[in-house]
């Protein structure tokens, strides 16, 4: 017998929900049974509120369709497939298919191609389209061949997935087709069955519902429309068609029908006049404007998403505060971008809060440790699969020795099978050991399984052998011990989900063979298919969900936050495989379609309406002022809503109410102290606020924090001598590169010699590396050279000796990364090429001169001759130490002299300017350290040597001058340095035929003035030592009229913070000396103490 069929039609606040449980009450007093059917979101908050009502769920059910018909067909069908289970099979088809494909052949591999595909065949499922249609629709699309193709195509997918998923399994589309047939014994079978609304009316819901009157005793049927066709038609439309539909099919199976319509004398749920308003007017066309106070009705906006969000919570918490429960209150959010905000902006003021949200399976570190370990197997060791592996922090492994391992890696390269050899540290070596041990046995156990059964298995031993299930439990506990209980409840699903993940493979599979790539493809597709919620885990918990998913009905405030234009309501781009213009020419042709983009938007916009008429008492709308660098507008809807409701003010962050949580006063302090410091006029209540968190020590630090962010100071505070020593050591111990660091930038210095902190290697070869093995090499040659009777030699003996050197040098250097690919044999190929032009003009210019190397690589300080030693003003010594490149001897009329080179890869030339400053102190601090050792012999000079392999270009008409050509290759390698003006020594360094030296009177100084400079390095090296000691680390970059930016090369820079655009940001400016100014000046810095401080006229 047909059932009496109720329709209950009225607007949202009518009354409906109410209306029904009346209805059921009075069904389980008669003793009937009772079946609820609810959008699925909705079915944890129905059954909690029936519960509360009437004292107990006995004899109700409640059930949204896809649980109903799960219901129904347990254990009746072979196997039912989920909708990630779909998603698999149809990543399934791709692979097979993927050959045939012309149209989608460069998209078939793409992120998201399998899930809309999946979308679309579901649209079709429900508009009840075949692939056939599919294939008929390709027919009737004429001419348009790239629709006919399209359409060719995706029949093609569809009817394979569907071939291989008919008479095996069954999808939840199949499941209603499925309940359809097994109703009579189904649990709507001769009971009350009550319909509190519905999502779309599909063709395939249709069919159900029509079905579901043959069956039930009596059917309830609430529709969220306007009886009337009133200004806000356009708003029902799809209820209405709806309506027209279900009350066409309740006639043909003959039912008796009744239409209720609301509200009937019964009060709206909105007793709030403003509120009630709003429902009526919003989507009214033409609209009536409320002409009195609207207290109910917020609206706001905010310079950015996080002062949106900063707002927004302290809405919430003055709701709270004046006794409304967290639990009824609700906040719906139109963008992903507002989450993470809304989430810190409850938590930092205690507001309890639950995100009914979902996120993907595939975004948790399990599934990611999975899938990182197929990677390695299916692609190779690498170190960033492993590392992802490691990062999940489900491996038992501490995270520092997890860094330990990855430094170590780096450093050395390793990779691919270079992961399979032991390490030669402990720590590195004992996590290597771990993880390649378990992807070792898990890589043959899985290439060795022929079938996707045997993959799963060997997969799940795995799983087993990295102790998941354990480490998922641990990290679940620790969630719960923190208070993260909404963290804690999504992992406690994951490990669950990934087993049933590994269950829909294997029914999708089945015992065929499988490649190892195949299975790991569509596994990934199964995991990003499946998401992950949970449900509140205390009972006064604030909601916070998006349009559409949001769990929250009738709550007594609503916050809308993110109501901008273009997410409230969104723009649906068509976008679709099949476009909507595309969809059309095919309905015109009598071809069967699906849904349009249109619907999607109606969709939404129904979204809006029951989110604006749910709350009782508040309505709290806002939007940004702008989205990351660019403007952003408000929704057309919020400025209708202020056009209805004229005296509804703006409020925004600009002009903020007071706070009311001590989180919302300190932004609200920051705010006001910005605007003091941009000599603004003060908000009289700013000294007031500062004082009360003034007078609370647990503030203090706050309070530091917010005073040093608004007036920037990038250079902390001299710290003290005390502290210095603790700092840095009570080992005084440096090299002249340490002191011309500090000059250079004092905080740099501080950060590399006090915190520490070093730059991690990698493999690879930085310009500082090239530099290490240029000089390795020119010592190793010099040494050779020098048994051999270095002034015999020639061009081709010198590069004979370079060639025996380099294939050791090459394979220890820098742990191998020269000989490691293609790229870096190039460089080192450059390199060996310096090093060469190098050797020859070292030998060219001993052959012409009188001097000749002694001794290579001297150590002073370092183990080899004794350090030089500076005495500070505060009584402590401090030990300078460095390795000279080069020494070359001389005797000239009975008197020995000695000359120190330095060997520079980069630019090498000498400047008094960059000595001034304490710059470039390596040369005079080498010459004190030999001097003081050396008392015998007299200093010649001191030299840069530059390291290249020089280029000569020639003009085109000019004849070839070997000769020439020699001396411009000679003149490149001219040492840049200071001279002795002795003319004997000028002369034995000069040479003869090669332009060994400048012999001009800039470079070519007495020994007055030689003894002077050298002695100005080593007072400007005691006052820049005194100024570390003293606790100095100013953000500072020394800057020169010419020369690179330091800043840009600079390792620490991520650190300081420096931006000459902020206040306190300046580099210092360091004027250009001439070698006469440079003379007068440290003649100066000895009478007047000046020690070359910035600020000095350049000339």
């Amino acid at each position: 017998m047909p059932a009496q069929v109720t329709f209950l039609l009225g607007r949202s606040g009518s009354g409906k929900t109410r209306r029904l449980h009346r209805c059921i009450k009075e069904a389980l007093d008669k003793g009937r049974r009772v079946v609820v059917i609810v959008p699925e979101q909705f079915t944890f908050e129905t059954e909690r509120q029936l519960a509360s009502e009437l004292g107990g769920l006995m004899d109700i059910e409640v059930y949204s369709f896809s649980s109903l018909a799960e219901k129904t067909l347990e254990g009746s069908y072979l196997g039912f497939l989920s909708r990630q289970g779909r998603r698999m099979a149809v990543r399934k088809t791709i692979t097979e298919q993927g050959s045939k494909l012309r149209i989608f052949a460069r998209v078939k591999d793409r992120p998201g191609f399998s899930e809309r595909l999946c979308e679309l065949f579901t649209a079709c499922k429900r508009y009840e389209v075949a692939p056939g249609d599919l294939l008929d629709g390709a027919e009737k699309a004429g001419e348009d061949s790239l629709l006919a193709n399209k359409l060719t195509e995706l029949a093609l997918l569809y009817g394979e997935t569907e071939s291989y998923i008919s008479g095996r399994y069954m999808d939840s589309e199949d499941m209603f087709a499925a309940l359809i047939q097994n109703l009579p014994s189904s649990p709507i079978a001769g009971a009350e069955v009550v319909i509190d609304d519905f999502d779309l009316l599909t063709d395939q819901l249709y069919h159900l519902m029509a079905a579901m009157t043959k069956h039930a005793e009596s059917m309830y049927i609430s529709l969220r429309m306007d009886p009337k066709e009133g200004r806000d038609a356009k708003l029902f439309a799809p209820k209405r068609r709806a309506y027209a539909r279900l009350y066409g099919a309740a006639q043909e199976n003959g039912c008796d029908i009744r239409v209720i319509q609301l509200p009937d004398g019964n009060p709206k749920r909105q007793t709030d006049p403003a509120l009630a308003h709003l429902e009526s007017e919003v989507f009214a066309y033409p609209y009536k404007i409320y002409g009195g106070e609207a207290p109910s009705l917020r609206v706001a906006a905010a310079t950015s998403v996080s002062a949106e969000c900063e707002m927004g919570a302290e809405a919430v918490l003055r709701c709270a505060q004046r006794g409304m429960r967290y639990r009824d209150m609700a906040v719906i959010a139109t963008g992903p971008a507002y989450e993470l905000q809304l989430l810190r902006s409850m938590q930092r003021r205690g507001i309890p809060c639950f995100s009914d949200g979902a996120r993907k399976l595939s975004a948790y570190g399990a599934p990611r440790l999975v899938l990182s370990a197929l990677k390695c197997v299916n692609r190779g060791y690498n170190l960033n699969y492993i590392m992802d592996m490691l990062r999940t922090g489900l491996t038992g492994i501490e995270g520092g020795d997890i860094d330990l391992f990855e430094n170590y890696a780096l450093r050395c390269g390793i990779g691919g099978t270079g992961f399979k050899k032991p390490f030669d540290q402990e720590i590195p070596e004992k996590v290597r050991g771990f993880i390649i041990s378990r992807i070792d046995n898990f890589h043959t156990a899985f290439v060795n399984a022929p079938t996707a059964r045997d993959k799963a298995a060997a997969l799940f031993a795995f799983m087993e052998s990295m102790g998941l299930y354990d480490s998922i439990n641990g990290l679940v506990g620790r969630l719960r011990a923190e208070g993260r209980h909404q963290l804690a409840e999504e992992n406690a699903q994951v490990y669950r989900l990934m087993l049933t993940v590994l269950d829909q493979l294997h029914a999708i599979m089945g015992e065929g063979a499988v490649s190892a790539r195949r299975f790991a493809a569509i596994l990934e597709e199964g995991f990003d298919a499946y998401e992950i919620s949970a449900i509140p885990a205390t009972a006064d918990q604030l909601l916070l969900g998006t349009l559409g998913r949001t769990m929250a009905k009738s709550p007594r405030a609503m916050f809308i936050l993110g109501a901008n234009e273009g997410s409230f309501p969104h723009y649906f781009n068509d976008d679709g495989m099949i476009n909507d213009r595309e969809l059309d020419h095919l309905a015109s042709m009598g071809a069967k379609t699906w849904g349009r983009s249109a619907e999607k938007a109606e969709g939404e916009l129904m979204d809006i309406y029951c989110a604006l008429a749910a709350p009782k008492e508040l309505l709290y709308i806002s939007y940004t002022m702008s989205a990351g660098t660019d403007a952003a507008l408000p929704a057309p809807l919020v400025d209708r809503i202020r056009e209805i409701f004229p005296k509804v003010g703006l409020h925004t962050d600009l002009e903020p109410l007071p706070p009311v949580s001590p989180e919302g006063g300190v932004a609200r302090l920051a705010k006001e102290l910005r605007a003091y410091g941009d000599d603004l006029t003060p908000w009289e209540g700013l000294m007031p606020l500062y004082a009360w968190y003034a007078g609370k020590p647990e503030y203090r630090e706050t309070l530091n924090g917010l005073e040093d962010a608004l007036y920037y100071r990038c250079s902390p505070e001299p710290f003290g001598h005390e502290l210095s020593l603790k700092l840095y050591g009570d080992s005084l111990f440096g090299s002249a590169t340490r002191l011309e660091r500090y000059n250079a930038c004092p905080f740099d210095h501080f950060v590399t010699y006090g915190l520490r902190a070093t730059e991690r290697r990698e493999f690879r070869e930085r310009p500082l590396d090239e530099g290490v093995f240029c000089h390795s090499a020119l010592d190793s040659f010099v040494k050779e050279a020098l048994k051999r009777d270095i002034k015999a030699l020639d061009g081709a003996q010198c590069d004979e000796i370079i060639d025996g050197i380099m294939p050791p040098l090459m394979a220890a250097h820098n742990n191998g990364v020269l000989l490691s690919s293609a790229r870096n044999m190039a460089l080192c190929a450059r390199l060996i090429r310096k090093v060469k032009a190098t050797a020859r003009a070292i030998v060219q210019q001993v052959q012409s001169g009188g001097f000749v190397p002694e001794q290579t690589e001297v150590s002073f300080g370092m183990g080899g001759l004794p350090a030089l030693t500076l005495e500070l003003p505060t009584g402590e010594r401090f030990y300078i130490g460095g390795r000279i490149d080069r020494i070359d001897g001389c005797t000239i009329a009975g008197q020995d002299y000695y000359r120190i080179i330095d060997y520079k890869t980069g630019s090498g030339d000498f400047s008094y300017t960059r000595l001034y400053y304490g710059l470039s102190l390596q040369l005079p601090l080498y010459a004190a350290a030999i001097g003081a050792v050396e008392k015998a012999r007299r200093a010649a000079g001191m030299y840069y040597m530059k390291v290249d392999s020089p280029v000569i270009s020639e003009s085109a008409d000019a004849a070839v001058d070997e000769e020439a050509v020699k001396e411009k290759v000679m003149e490149s390698f001219r040492l840049s340095g200071l001279t002795l003006s002795d003319p004997v020594v000028v002369k034995a360094t000069a040479g003869e035929g090669c332009p060994v030296i400048s012999t001009g009177a800039r470079t070519v100084i007495p020994e007055k003035q030689l003894d002077g400079l050298i002695g100005y390095a080593l007072k400007k090296s005691t006052d820049t030592l005194t100024e570390i000691f003293e606790g100095r680390a100013a953000v500072s970059p020394a800057k020169l009229r010419s020369g690179a930016d330091r800043c840009k090369t600079c390792a620490n820079r991520s650190v300081c913070g420096f931006d000459e655009k902020l206040p306190g940001c300046k580099r210092r400016s360091l004027g250009t000396l001439s070698d006469k100014a440079f003379f007068e000046r440290i003649g100066a810095a000895e009478e007047n103490g000046d020690n070359g401080k910035e600020g000095g006229n350049g000339d």
